[in-house]
């Protein structure tokens, strides 16, 4: 059997052959995780990218009035926001001026 020393010798060798970390003390050292391949381009890539680029109904309506798109979500809150005035349970009005204070 090889002396301790030339084991270590020859662990350090293979270190350096296999470009690994020497870590002769089994210390925690985090190199597994600092090897690893990077995972933001996965992450970037996870959702659909067409989606970004299709406008909705508000959006199209916004760059050419004149096409009226029909929007069922819009015009459901609208709805929702006049049932509500109806029933006097609608947002309050905003306060044009500040109270004065006494």
């Amino acid at each position: 059997m090889a002396s301790p020393a030339r084991l270590r010798e020859l662990t350090k060798l293979r270190c350096a052959i296999f470009n690994k970390p020497y870590n002769p003390d089994n210390l925690r050292i985090g190199t597994e995780i600092l090897q690893a391949p990077l995972r933001g381009p996965e992450l970037i890539n996870y959702y659909y990218p067409s989606l970004k680029a299709i406008p909705t109904a508000a959006q199209m309506n916004k760059m050419d009035p004149e096409m009226n798109c029909y929007d069922p979500d819009e015009k459901y809150r609208l709805e929702r926001i006049e049932r509500l005035k109806r029933k006097g349970k609608g947002a309050p009005k905003k306060q044009s001026a500040p109270k004065s204070k006494k």
